[in-house]
């Protein structure tokens, strides 16, 4: 029988890539969106569409029944792929921003893989987390992100130990940059901030303008890779050819998060600051 594979997020980007790559390689893959409508390019490839909102209880409990009836009670694999960025600074960012951020990247997944345990100790199961190399080097301007991914991979952690014992297996994967919507999406989304009207000095307004438009441009300007590339190596995770519990993409990540490792924390800070400064 086909191995079974749940996938968040599928609309476009990593979800899409990854899904397309297990039904490639003989799996049965369904995929949650948010709109009907977003699910019709995986619909195409052969893939199952559910529906979930990641940030809502009551849809986490109605797709994990979906999941469960879909793959008969025996869920191979996981993939917590949904996921956005909320550019803000740490000095007059919007609580609700942060709130959101954590939603989307660090609650929801745990929520929803809960609601999965029964189905994956039937199959001997793997929960992959999609996390990002930002865990390693968080940057300006892109705090929260990097706190949610980084609060995400503790709770894997935790979680792995809680469940091994339960024949059930963790992972997660450090994604570089890749050419996805979700940099058009987050670099919309952080604009209000160069604008930013507020009670803080005039000073402290321009200082955080400046920065925004140089943050802006590297993110742009930045190498990437193609996604494909995310796509097989997630697989190679999930039918376990990749042994451990980190998983960081080939190449640029690497490196990054090499250097990262290498430099002391502040020496790496200047180096990210010469970096924007060229931007």
């Amino acid at each position: 029988m086909s191995r079974t594979m749940v996938v968040t997020g599928v609309s476009s980007g990593f979800g899409l890539v990854i899904a397309a790559e297990a039904l490639a390689q003989g799996w049965r893959v369904l995929g949650s969106v948010r709109r009907e409508p977003d699910g019709e390019a995986l619909r195409k490839l052969g893939g199952d569409i559910g529906l979930l909102d990641i940030c809502d209880e009551a849809s986490c409990a109605a797709f994990a029944e979906q999941v469960n009836a879909w793959c008969e009670g025996s869920l191979d694999c996981v993939v917590h792929n949904a996921g956005t960025a909320y550019p803000a600074p740490m000095i007059g960012a919007e609580r609700q921003d942060f709130r959101q951020q954590f939603e989307v990247n660090t609650i929801g997944h745990i929520d929803f893989n809960a609601r999965l345990v029964e189905p994956m100790m039937n199959a001997g199961g793997i929960s992959i987390f999609i996390s990002s190399v930002s865990t390693q080097m968080p940057t300006a301007l892109l705090g929260a992100y990097a706190a949610s991914k980084r609060a995400l991979e503790a709770m894997a952690e935790s979680l792995a130990m809680e469940v091994a014992p339960l024949g059930l297996r963790v992972a997660v994967v450090r994604p570089g940059s890749y050419r996805t919507a979700i940099w058009e999406t987050s670099v919309k989304r952080g604009a209000k901030y160069l604008e930013l009207d507020s009670n803080l000095p005039s000073r402290v307004q321009e200082h955080y303008q400046r920065l925004g438009k140089k943050v802006r441009r590297a993110a742009v300007d930045q190498p990437m890779a193609e996604p494909a590339q995310l796509g097989r190596f997630v697989l190679q995770v999930a039918a376990g050819k990749r042994r451990g519990f980190y998983h960081t993409t080939p190449l640029f990540a690497k490196t990054q998060q090499f250097f990262a490792w290498l430099l002391p924390t502040r020496v790496f800070h200047r180096l990210i600051r010469w970096v924007l400064g060229r931007s």
